[in-house]
């Protein structure tokens, strides 16, 4: 069960119902629309693409393992492979290669001072793959497409991130891209986040509609709370004080407003009671 899923629960909704931000919509006129037939695969993509972007234009960025990496060993896992077309040994090894490109494209991407439009279109083809890559650890499923790309796609992503307010997903001192929980992550089953930039964890949505919904304000809250725990065990973690959501293809980063301070006494019993909830689900 994932953190999505966990505050969707009824009585994590209920928990979390006194502190949820109250409904907000983004005005915006959307930037990019949508032209994928994948859009839940482009989403991921981007969430590549944008933090090679963000490493190259922050070095201070500090970055983790990519889920990817984890790949190609979870292939053999998954169920329904003699269904597949090819020898699993054979996309483990087309799947390594193409872990092995992308890798070693973000690197010299992340040397250059001004990519040419054809390194941005190159960088999310590898995007794209890194995407695929995700779904055999995160979902136990092979994707029949690994190392195709759909120029519509690449040609989208190019898009959205030529649009991106990059200074507004960044700060000075402290980036964190796709940060985990430590323990925190754990107690919920595995959950990570987007961005983590000055004291304010951001969460990216490639989606037509730009509202707020309750339930991406219950996720980002979810974060919130996870941030805050990860930080009372280690000190090392950023202080999070406050929660976005970036709605890509409507280049808005959209604050949330907190129904509580996060310092009241309702916002401490609630946080109390979502982890009483989570040990008691996930120790099931």
């Amino acid at each position: 069960m994932s953190l999505k899923t966990f505050v969707e629960l009824p009585q994590v909704r209920e928990i979390l119902a006194p502190i949820l931000p109250p409904p907000t919509r983004c005005a915006r006129q959307m930037c990019v629309p949508r032209r994928t037939l994948a859009p839940s695969l482009l989403g991921t993509a981007f969430d590549y693409l944008l933090r090679i972007e963000l490493k190259r234009r922050f070095p201070h960025a500090r970055t983790r393992r990519w889920v990817a990496e984890l790949g190609p060993a979870a292939i053999l896992t998954c169920p329904g492979l003699e269904f597949l077309e090819q020898d699993p040994r054979t996309i483990v090894a087309k799947a390594s290669a193409s872990l092995a490109r992308a890798m070693e494209y973000a690197e010299a991407f992340a040397r250059l001072r001004r990519p040419s439009t054809r390194r941005l279109i190159e960088c999310a083809g590898h995007s794209l793959q890194l995407a695929r890559l995700d779904l055999p650890y995160r979902c136990r499923f092979v994707d029949p497409d690994l190392g195709r790309v759909s120029k519509r796609d690449v040609d989208e992503l190019v898009s959205l991130l030529r649009v991106v307010p990059f200074e507004e997903l960044a700060h000075p001192r402290t980036v964190v891209l796709n940060p985990t929980f430590g323990e925190a992550s754990a107690r919920v089953g595995g959950a990570d986040g987007d961005i983590i930039a000055g004291d304010t964890l951001v969460e990216i949505k490639v989606t037509s509609n730009a509202s707020a919904s309750a339930p991406i304000r219950r996720q980002a809250i979810g974060y919130l709370l996870l941030a805050r725990e990860a930080r009372r065990r280690s000190r090392s973690f950023p202080v999070v004080q406050s929660v976005a959501i970036y709605f890509a293809r409507h280049a808005t980063l959209h604050r949330l407003g907190l129904g509580a301070s996060i310092d009241s006494r309702a916002f401490r019993r609630a946080e109390t009671a979502f982890w009483t909830e989570a040990d008691a689900v996930y120790s099931q």
